[in-house]
């Protein structure tokens, strides 16, 4: 008796643990998957390139958040930021910074080609003047474009969370669809 209920418990969280919440935003003209666990905001009004009041930055954007409890007794964070524009609004500084933090990246990226689009990948560093939360950080910058839609997209973390999330990013940014 106890032997079944143990492996139905053990079906029901590894289901729990491979959900995924699907993210439609057409006034991003995107769509991807993040994990179930995760926080999805948008800001938009308007237009790309105004602000739709998020201190994040001054233009529309979709922020995803995981929080994971580490062993300090507070919380690691791995961010995922997309920046939607059109060609000009793809090389503002607006969307090079996040919150207070700007984002900054080698002049080489490798090429992902994923079943709908392809992507530049650099890797990068947030870079900010005195103390803050997110000085051991790196991101991982992925950069694409479809017809006149352009996508800036960020994850940043601690490097060992990034690598543990790798293959949850390498997902995301394979699912990810214009709109």
């Amino acid at each position: 008796m106890i032997k079944p209920l143990l492996l139905a418990f053990s079906i029901i969280l590894c289901l729990k643990g491979n959900a995924q919440q699907k993210v439609s935003q057409p006034e991003l003209k995107a769509e991807y998957e993040v994990p179930a666990d995760w926080k999805v905001e948008k800001y938009f009004k308007d237009n790309w390139d105004k602000s739709a009041g998020s201190s994040i930055c001054h233009c529309a954007l979709s922020i995803n958040i995981l929080k994971v409890p580490n062993n300090a007794g507070d919380f690691d964070y791995l961010h995922m930021v997309v920046y939607p524009s059109d060609k000009k609004g793809a090389a503002d500084p607006q969307r090079e910074s996040v919150w207070q933090y700007k984002i900054t990246h080698g002049e080489q990226g490798d090429s992902v080609k994923t079943a709908n689009l392809k992507w530049i990948h650099y890797t990068g560093k947030l870079v900010y003047t005195g103390e803050h939360r997110f000085k051991d950080n790196i991101a991982w910058i992925y950069q694409t474009h479809k017809d006149k839609t352009y996508y800036t997209v960020y994850f940043w973390a601690k490097p060992a969370m990034l690598s543990q999330y790798k293959g949850v990013i390498d997902k995301i940014i394979s699912g990810f669809k214009t709109l």
